[in-house]
């Protein structure tokens, strides 16, 4: 029906009552005032429901009343409007009344078979639904708050809201159901039920004042224990991850694969380079590296982008004071469910300890090799491991042969046969000294004095550390 119609059929039939008009049609109807006024000020749409409570108490069906605003419109007389319908003929006004009757039975079947499927399904639904009414106490629960709550309806009805959440939400909910005022609402929220173990998502909706009936507000709830229980979980693990990815003792950080910027870093990164967290995040990685290693990396980052790694690559970073830090880089690809490359996942690990250690070993082991004592490793199948250069001069041997013998092919005391008790014993005594011979390349044999140590490994291997005297 024409919405216009009807609106400026009212405004004239209020007009013809005068004064006090609107408050008399307010109280034979039961609509609000303020919401009849802003009908008529087109801030509010009446509803047919209320459009059909203002056409009986002016003595008009809807379809009547709306076709006199339609004549109106028209520029016909609404006088001359309202006789047509008293001046028809006793035929005519009886067809006219027996369609509307009809037509008002038929609304009513279908509004009773929709207000019974509506029952149905809130009674029926897995949501929980409660309503309370203008006090605020509970006029309605469904049998899903039922069976969530354990308690049946007669012990819920006229139960304030207060008394159905723990005490915690209550300001939260006043000051959101304050906000909404009377023009009413909605707003969601999570917490963990008062009469049941679990968590809901709990949709409040506040009714304007037209809206509702004798109910002020509604309740809609979904129990999300299970979602919450899942999310939970997989905050301990992310926190769990955290604390591995900063207590990590090497340098990580994810890097955009398509700006290079850095997307976050652990705290060892930060240590490592003397930098605060933001000064590393947001920045390109490349900042952090030495000039003498920026072209390899701006390589290896193509590289990257190609094949979604990078294994052991030796480079220098930058500390914040401009040192040099050298590390050791290794790059994995993150992806996305579509597997796109997104980011990379740099693990860097500081060579500073080992190239100490390493250059300790070199230092230790050029003395060994200059030595002016003839120094051997026996391995447990008295194999000749490593030897030093006094070895070879007092032998006569080049290094590479010496370290492709075994101890009888030099020494003619000790034979094949006698060394499984000769490795027992020297075990057994840890360190001993003690006089025999060698053979030299020419088949010279040499008095000398052997000092024997053990050298063993945490993983269960053990050497003879040799040191020879020639007693010539």
């Amino acid at each position: 029906m024409d919405y216009e119609s009807f609106l400026g059929s009212l405004k004239y039939h209020l007009k013809k009552k005068g004064y006090g008009g609107q408050a008399l049609v307010c109280r034979h109807t039961g609509i609000q005032r303020s919401y009849l006024s802003r009908i008529m000020k087109k801030g509010r749409k009446a509803g047919i429901k209320t459009q059909q409570k203002i056409a009986r108490f002016f003595g008009f069906s809807l379809e009547d009343f709306v076709e006199i605003g339609r004549r109106i419109a028209l520029g016909e007389n609404p006088e001359e409007s309202v006789d047509l319908f008293e001046n028809m003929t006793e035929k005519h006004l009886m067809q006219r009344l027996t369609d509307a009757v009809r037509k008002e039975m038929r609304m009513a079947r279908l509004l009773n078979r929709t207000q019974l499927l509506y029952e149905n399904i809130v009674e029926n639904s897995r949501q929980m639904i409660v309503r309370f009414d203008e006090n605020m106490n509970v006029s309605f629960v469904n049998r899903a708050f039922e069976q969530m709550t354990g308690l049946d309806q007669a012990n819920l009805i006229l139960s304030n809201w207060k008394s159905l959440v723990h005490k915690k939400y209550h300001e939260d909910l006043l000051r959101r159901m304050n906000k909404l005022g009377d023009a009413g609402g909605s707003f969601s929220m999570e917490m963990d039920g008062k009469l049941s173990t679990g968590w809901l998502y709990l949709t409040v909706t506040l009714f304007p004042e037209h809206i509702g009936g004798n109910d002020k507000m509604q309740w809609v709830g979904f129990d999300i224990t299970e979602e919450v229980v899942i999310r939970r979980k997989l905050e301990e693990r992310e926190r769990d991850l955290n604390a591995i990815y900063n207590g990590s003792p090497d340098m990580m950080a994810s890097v955009d694969s398509r700006t290079g910027l850095v997307i976050k870093c652990n705290k060892t990164l930060c240590m490592k380079l003397g930098y605060e967290y933001e000064e590393i995040v947001k920045e390109p990685f490349s900042n952090f590296f030495h000039k003498s290693s920026l072209e390899e990396v701006n390589k290896l980052f193509q590289v990257f982008l190609k094949t979604g790694e990078i294994i052991d690559r030796e480079l220098t970073l930058r500390k914040k004071n401009g040192d040099p830090l050298l590390a050791l880089l290794n790059v994995t690809a993150i992806r996305n469910n579509d597997e796109k490359l997104i980011a990379g996942n740099y693990v860097l690990n500081d060579l500073t300890e080992r190239n100490n250690l390493l250059d300790k070993l070199r230092f230790i082991q050029h003395g060994v090799e200059m030595s002016y004592v003839p120094t051997l490793w026996i391995g447990s199948q008295a194999n000749i491991v490593y030897v030093n250069k006094a070895v070879c001069n007092l032998l006569g041997y080049a290094k590479k042969e010496l370290e492709t013998m075994y101890v009888w092919d030099i020494n003619p005391l000790i034979t094949k046969k006698d060394w499984p008790e000769k490795w027992v014993w020297f075990e057994t005594e840890e360190s001993v000294v003690f006089e025999g011979q060698y053979r030299t390349k020419d088949g010279k044999i040499i008095s000398v004095e052997f000092q024997v140590s053990n050298l063993k490994y945490p993983d269960g291997r053990r050497y003879n550390v040799v040191f020879v005297k020639n007693r010539a």
